[in-house]
């Protein structure tokens, strides 16, 4: 066990029904903010083949083993986990290295993240976009389904199919609105913050501005949590606080 506490660890699934909004950066910085505020963070990235977390945590090309290597037995859960940061308590572990790694023991995967939780107080999951079966597999036994959107028609639909999808699952879901362009929205070129929560259907939890200090960090291999005059992680580390139950008002950006 890595963490201090009794209780068992805490599961939040990061989704988002289409890809490119911000997902990775979401689950990236909310597990940052947590092991830098002493809580003992697992970091798993679960797209398949294609993850870029290791990029954009600095760290590509260090995972030797998978997940899917450790439900296959193929290597200890131990030899899978992959510490990433000196100063916190920060490990990570992808899903899936290869395209044509072995899903037969996918099933499987809610019994494997039980026990995780029960090692760390917190397993942030990177879910792939969409509602295929690794997301489900992924989402089954989350306390916390984080639903990334951006105000854009088409990722605000898929974030509402997503909802329901969580809904029928009965798995307990927060809103999180990425890459906010008040101009956009002011000049009616975009929905509303108001609108969004309406048509997804679930409470919001943070509200993030489009940054353009993001992609040069990320490019970098730069955690952009850490960087205090980007303001997309400050509002990323208002999110986690949140879930920390501390109060942080929503600020519109």
């Amino acid at each position: 066990r890595l963490r201090a506490g009794e209780s068992m660890g805490r599961q939040i699934a990061v989704v988002s029904g289409k890809g490119g909004v911000g997902k990775t950066t979401v689950a990236g910085g909310i597990a940052g903010t947590l092991a830098a505020m002493g809580r003992c963070v697992l970091l798993i990235d679960g797209d398949v083949g294609l993850g870029n977390l290791d990029l954009m945590l600095g760290i590509e090309g260090e995972a030797v083993h998978d997940l899917l290597e450790v439900l296959g037995g193929h290597c200890p859960l131990r030899s899978a986990l992959l510490r990433i940061s000196k100063e916190h308590p920060l490990w990570y572990l992808p899903l899936a290295l290869s395209m044509r790694a072995d899903f037969s023991n996918l099933p499987r995967l809610p019994e494997v993240l039980a026990t995780l939780r029960d090692k760390f107080d917190d397993v942030i999951v990177d879910c792939p976009a969409g509602l295929g079966e690794t997301v489900r597999c992924l989402t089954q036994g989350a306390d916390l389904a984080l639903v990334v959107t951006t105000p854009d028609l088409a990722a605000v639909r898929d974030a509402r199919r997503t909802m329901q999808m969580l809904a029928q699952m009965n798995r307990e879901a927060r809103l999180v609105i990425n890459r906010i362009r008040p101009s956009l929205i002011q000049q009616g070129d975009a929905p509303d913050v108001d609108d969004i929560i309406d048509s997804v259907g679930a409470q919001l939890l943070g509200l993030i501005p489009e940054d353009a200090l993001v992609t040069p960090l990320q490019n970098a291999g730069v955690p952009v949590i850490f960087q205090t005059a980007s303001p997309a992680a400050a509002q990323i580390r208002d999110v986690a606080r949140r879930l920390q139950g501390e109060h942080r008002p929503l600020r519109f950006p």
